[in-house]
């Protein structure tokens, strides 16, 4: 596993509980087809709407796991963020596996994003935790056109 300059299929965000970032806690989405066209169907419907003017209106999405790191050293996917709180991965699934395992995660609840684009995921189990922001918009016209070319 290592930290890409490019987009790639798997999107690290750093996750805080009420603000606060204890635990190096992380959030993985997998960009795949299928959740690119479930995202930008669900984000064509309420910009048409005219839905999504803060981040208070919520998608049920269960695209994002959250990981709690609980070792008590530093985890290297941390020097991956640098001054960022979004980085792309190249990793296969069994590289995320391993990182989940041995360390507590939850699957997300909610997807929530404005009428620009700019969305974090969310959880309520036990502990409220949501991503860093990130550009929904843009994330999605990149993968149109990735998938346009294939």
């Amino acid at each position: 596993m290592k930290p890409s300059e490019r987009m790639t299929d798997k999107m690290m965000l750093k996750a805080y509980s009420y603000g606060d970032r204890k635990n190096y806690e992380i959030a993985i989405i997998n960009l795949t087809e299928q959740w690119f066209r479930y995202a930008r169907r669900i984000f064509a419907i309420a910009r048409s709407a005219g839905i999504g003017l803060d981040l208070k209106d919520g998608y049920r999405d269960g695209s994002a796991k959250f990981m709690i790191y609980i070792e008590p050293d530093r985890p290297l996917y941390e020097d991956f963020f640098g001054d960022k709180d979004i980085v792309f991965l190249q990793a296969d699934s069994e590289e995320i596996e391993n990182l989940y395992a041995g360390n507590e995660y939850m699957e997300s609840q909610t997807l929530l994003f404005t009428y620009e684009g700019i969305a974090h995921y969310r959880t309520s189990q036990d502990v409220g935790y949501q991503t860093a922001e990130f550009d929904l918009a843009i994330i999605l016209e990149i993968l149109n056109h990735k998938l346009q070319q294939k």
